[in-house]
């Protein structure tokens, strides 16, 4: 669940112990993609089928069956399927999910250090290859619940811990990824508004900057101009109109905020190569 500004609220197996593993597949969730958000806890993912893009501002990442990512807290990141049976691990820990003293030394300094947006997870390394398969036998021991799952569970995430710190170099990571929050602001409007009428001065107004400054702040950090990714998420939400629901093509266009049909079927066909109808008969 995300909140106004797209921070995404993690639900806990219990309200005293901030762990949350879910498995996703892809083939249950019609649009292919989770959109741009952020939470405060920390996140192992592992791809158990297929493959994921993970994008993160300007950059993007390919992670194939087998491999995964630590996402540090804060970090804006979407997570798109590469195909239909893609599926995966995604293991959320807030920073208070072990004691005070192990917090202070080891997961707060973690979470502070802005060089360390991400850090890729391959099975060719061994302290890399051992988080994965901590993951891995968390969510089986998560899923089977037994009488003590909490301690096992909190015991695999320490030895993640463990060996991501061991794996954590300062001069290999980037600051690149810290986000301004004016395009936090940004986002959560686009969010917010995507069936509305948009322009670049309403958005340039909401973070006090010109129209040039807000162009080169949002394509600082997420890659593309803003009016472009609200024409891709407004695209990228008409999937879920044309597979799940009855509504007309006309519809569809003026529920997600295009001008006109014939611009909605124009921008849909540029983007995917087919039009609305032929999408919605193929999905």
């Amino acid at each position: 669940m995300l909140n106004s500004f797209n921070q995404e609220y993690i639900s806990y197996h219990h309200p005293e112990w901030h762990h949350s593993i879910l498995y996703t597949v892809f083939s249950k969730n019609s649009l292919k993609y989770i959109p741009l958000h952020w939470h405060p806890e920390i996140q192992f993912i592992v791809v158990m089928t297929g493959s994921l893009k993970v994008y993160m501002g300007s950059n993007s990442k390919i992670l194939a069956k087998g491999e995964g990512m630590f996402i540090n807290s804060g970090v804006i990141h979407e997570i798109h399927a590469e195909n239909d049976s893609s599926s995966f691990i995604c293991w959320n820990i807030g920073a208070d999910a072990i004691d005070s003293y192990l917090e202070k030394q080891f997961v707060t300094p973690l979470i502070a250090d802005d060089t360390l947006p991400f850090l890729l997870l391959k099975n060719t390394n061994k302290n890399q290859k051992i988080i994965i398969n901590s993951v891995q036998e968390a969510y089986r021991i998560f899923e089977g619940g037994s009488r003590s799952f909490e301690l096992t569970v909190t015991g695999l995430y320490l030895d993640c811990l463990k060996h991501l710190l061991e794996e954590v170099s300062l001069d290999q990571h980037t600051k690149d990824l810290i986000y301004d929050p004016r395009v936090k602001k940004l986002l959560w409007f686009i969010h917010e508004n995507y069936n509305h009428n948009i322009t670049l001065k309403s958005l340039s107004e909401i973070v006090y900057l010109s129209e040039s400054e807000t162009i080169r702040l949002f394509k600082k950090h997420i890659g593309k101009t803003p009016i472009k990714y609200l024409l891709n998420y407004r695209l990228l939400y008409s999937l879920y109109f044309l597979t799940d629901t009855q509504s007309s093509i006309s519809e569809i266009a003026h529920q997600c905020g295009f001008s006109s049909v014939s611009y909605y079927i124009k921008s849909f066909k540029s983007n995917y190569q087919m039009t609305p109808n032929q999408y919605r008969k193929n999905h």
